[in-house]
């Protein structure tokens, strides 16, 4: 890492090409209320979305999460590729990070301004989804934000239009059978 470059800004600040680990920033930056989102690129040349969380506790959440949505192997829940913990001794790195596949476009904006949209290709979309419900369910987990804007399409080999993923787990919750 840059530590010269990266101490003391906020994610959001940080330059294009500053490095994180094996990981380069580029332009793209989102931020929402619970983390700052920043494309990258990784060491051999893979596009990545870099998660800053603001509060550790939606950090773990999420990561604890991602762990359990891994072992239920869905292919429609995004995939967890890295994660750094917060390192309190080293003031420039103040905040957790995960490091996870890099979508092309949520469902709320591929949607606007979609009209007609075949039955097929809504089914394919709706099955997509019900796939990461049904992982999570599997995993004993609620999402409690799921919203069209976290819904995710991803390029797929062999599917033309892509497949759609569950994406934000900081606000998952467990849940026991009664």
């Amino acid at each position: 890492m840059a530590v010269a470059e990266t101490q003391g800004i906020e994610p959001v600040d940080l330059a294009a090409g500053s490095e994180i680990d094996e990981y380069i920033l580029d332009d793209g930056v989102f931020k929402g209320g619970m983390s700052t989102l920043r494309t990258a690129t990784n060491s051999v040349d893979k596009k990545v979305m870099i998660k800053f969380f603001v509060q550790e506790t939606s950090y773990q959440r999420e990561l604890s999460s991602l762990y359990s949505l891994q072992k239920a192997e869905s292919r429609n829940v995004i995939s967890l590729i890295d994660y750094f913990e917060a390192e309190e001794e080293d003031e420039w790195f103040p905040q957790s990070v995960i490091v996870l596949e890099l979508g092309t476009v949520s469902l709320q904006h591929w949607a606007h301004g979609k009209r007609p949209v075949s039955e097929v290709y809504l089914k394919s979309i709706l099955l997509d989804i019900l796939g990461g419900l049904e992982s999570m369910y599997t995993a004993g987990l609620v999402h409690c934000d799921l919203k069209p804007g976290n819904i995710m399409q991803f390029t797929c080999p062999g599917r033309e239009q892509g497949i759609w993923k569950l994406i934000d787990f900081d606000c998952a919750c467990k849940y026991s059978a009664i």
